[in-house]
């Protein structure tokens, strides 16, 4: 995601979110806005990253989306991976370069890190109002709260595969199937049961596989109970 929103970005003033427009113009905290969007299209900044000035996004974003990494100063090997939205503290701060007085901080997403600086995507700076660009800073220039490492989003499972052309065989020698309600938790002999098939009756059933349930049940058609589920793993029935 990080590499394509950086070519997407690069040069370009972004003023405006999700509809939010940031009042005082060029500001590096709609850059992170931006990325927040990118990361989850459809989810309001307000639920993620979070809004207000770049030194309160540490503390106010929301660890569903973001894991908080504290800075540990005396740690040089700490380095955030790219991709991560560093936050940085106001300057001037003790021990650091930056003379510049801006009391609500800096933030911007790592493009690379090592024990002697990083690489920052990043608007508003080195001057203001500069169009988004990529920087080299060393460590002492500005005081790093952390950073905040997008939480990887679940995987939903793959869907079960249609059943086109799959068909499931009741055998004669089974006396009766128990048929269930569709969605039910397949409890025999409770509310869940609607039913029995009665395969020997018949000289054997078979169904057309209208879907899968997980790999053990299947649900058919049949003409006294309309849509059922029936349980096929472990028995005697053939899927063909």
């Amino acid at each position: 995601m990080y590499p394509t929103f950086k070519q997407e970005t690069l040069g370009r003033k972004i003023l405006t979110v999700q509809g939010i427009t940031n009042p005082y113009g060029v500001e590096c905290v709609t850059l992170a806005w931006a990325y927040a969007d990118a990361l989850w299209p459809g989810v309001s900044i307000k639920n993620t990253i979070t809004l207000g000035n770049a030194a309160t996004l540490f503390d106010n974003a929301n660890p569903a989306y973001f894991n908080k990494i504290a800075n540990n100063h005396n740690d040089p090997n700490q380095v955030p991976n790219q991709g991560d939205v560093m936050v940085f503290g106001g300057t001037p701060a003790a021990g650091y370069t930056n003379t510049f007085n801006n009391p609500d901080g800096h933030c911007g997403v790592c493009d690379s890190a090592s024990p002697s600086g990083y690489s920052l995507l990043q608007q508003n700076a080195p001057y203001a109002g500069q169009s988004v660009n990529v920087t080299n800073y060393p460590w002492k220039f500005r005081p790093c709260i952390g950073w905040l490492r997008p939480v990887a989003p679940v995987s939903p499972p793959a869907p079960v595969p249609p059943a086109t052309h799959q068909t499931v065989h009741l055998p004669s020698s089974v006396p009766t199937w128990a048929a269930y309600r569709v969605g039910s938790q397949l409890r025999k002999g409770t509310s869940d049961q609607v039913g029995s098939l009665m395969p020997a009756h018949y000289g054997g059933l078979d169904y057309a596989i209208q879907a899968w349930v997980g790999d053990y049940a299947v649900n058919i058609m049949t003409e006294s109970f309309g849509e059922v589920t029936i349980w096929v793993r472990d028995t005697s029935a053939v899927i063909s």
